[in-house]
């Protein structure tokens, strides 16, 4: 059984502006982290090299950076940018759970 201290740690690593719960985005964050089993959690750790439970813009380059497609540094930083909603220089798990989300739902219009 989950302690209060695994349910507060949860709630702390979806609470993207630290108020103590969780909104309807930041819990449909959660919701989509479990429904990937893990897989959304597994990706953000291969792509946090530094294991910093972050993803700063040299990592999301190298990210960007496997799509085949020329990427500059201000395109990373325009990507940042959009996702960052914190504005903390970085992304944390929810943010990064929602920009491949949205590259996800991109990805199957086309």
């Amino acid at each position: 059984a989950a302690t209060r201290q695994d349910v507060d740690a949860l709630i702390r690593r979806f609470d993207e502006n630290s108020d103590g719960v969780l909104s309807l985005d930041e819990f449909s964050d959660l919701m989509v982290a479990c429904e990937h089993g893990g897989s959304m959690l597994d990706a953000f750790r291969q792509v946090d090299v530094s294991a910093d439970g972050f993803i700063d813009s040299f990592e999301l380059g190298n990210l960007l950076g496997q799509t085949g497609q020329p990427v500059s540094e201000s395109d990373v930083q325009r990507i940042l940018a959009s996702v960052d909603t914190n504005r903390d220089g970085a992304l944390d798990y929810g943010e990064f759970s929602r920009l491949m989300r949205t590259w996800q739902q991109q990805q199957q219009q086309q």
